[in-house]
């Protein structure tokens, strides 16, 4: 199973989200004074659909990303130190025996 790359996920809906709202910015022009209707609800929803999505991005690099090496390793490390301490244990064992 193929794994997703999230950051070309997020790049291509920039990439489409840029490609709607460019015309209506470019060539939507002044409504009556203000801004284009598409260009006013992208100016107002735009950065915050922005931030949600960097924001999910980040969140599910954390919890699917690093997480599991990070706790393998860990574990590895502590099966390593739970072994040279109980060579460590038996060897002053021996040593103490009259």
């Amino acid at each position: 199973m193929r794994k997703i790359n999230y950051q070309d996920v997020l790049l291509n809906v920039c990439a489409v989200l840029f490609t709607i709202v460019y015309p209506a910015l470019a060539f939507g022009g002044q409504v009556d004074g203000n801004r284009a209707p598409l260009a006013n609800l992208f100016f107002t929803w735009g950065p915050i659909i922005v931030i949600a999505i960097i924001w999910i991005y980040f969140m599910r690099k954390m919890r699917f990303g690093k997480q599991g090496d990070y706790i393998k390793r860990a574990n590895d490390h502590m099966d390593k130190v739970e072994a040279l301490l109980e060579r460590i244990a038996v060897s002053v064992e021996k040593n103490n025996k009259p």
